[in-house]
């Protein structure tokens, strides 16, 4: 199962998105090494950009702030310096105010210390650590993860819990099948 996340709003202090949900006949996916000794792998994973329609669509999310962590060239109306995207240029992270960047990314569901339940864990997202999909309502809420619900109320997610439960289900539904589960962040 590949979950995508869309981001359609990066504003001043946080990002909202859509997630999508595909399966695994839709995606291609291909492991890339690192260039040098000691860089952990990435990965590519690519589908049809109309397989993210009505019929795909899942949910909204809530993030941190969007910034050019991998100093992307943007569109004109894209462009702020004062936010961290500058075009062309790297951003620096601000730990629990950042967005993850984009790519693919493994999911396991593993026990959050931090929440004291079975959650899904982010794997090996560069330079970030402990990135969980979870519950959450403010923007105070994500501290640099991803938060799930309907985008209803100007910056924020509501209904959070549920949708947390409905994604859980469909990800045990996709593990049960032997599927691997996969977040893309585009």
């Amino acid at each position: 199962m590949e979950i995508v996340v869309k981001r359609i709003a990066k504003k001043e202090t946080y990002t909202i998105g859509r997630l999508y949900l595909l399966a695994d006949g839709d995606v291609k996916r291909k492991a890339l090494s690192g260039k040098t000794a000691g860089d952990k792998r990435s990965f590519e994973h690519s589908f049809d950009l109309e397989k993210l329609s009505k019929d795909s669509y899942f949910c909204d999310t809530l993030e941190p702030t969007w910034r050019n962590l991998k100093g992307v060239e943007l569109q004109p109306g894209e462009v702020n310096a004062r936010f961290s995207r500058e075009s062309g240029k790297v951003a620096r992270k601000i730990p629990g105010r950042t967005a993850i960047p984009e790519g693919s990314y493994r999911v396991l569901i593993t026990k959050s210390p931090r929440f004291k339940k079975w959650l899904p864990y982010v794997q090996g997202v560069p330079g970030f650590e402990g990135i969980r999909i979870h519950a959450g309502n403010k923007p105070e809420d994500t501290q640099s993860c991803i938060l799930v619900g309907e985008n209803r109320v100007k910056g924020m997610v509501v209904n959070s819990r549920i949708w947390l439960h409905r994604l859980m289900n469909r990800i045990q539904a996709a593990e049960n099948q032997g599927e691997g589960i996969w977040i893309t962040i585009i």
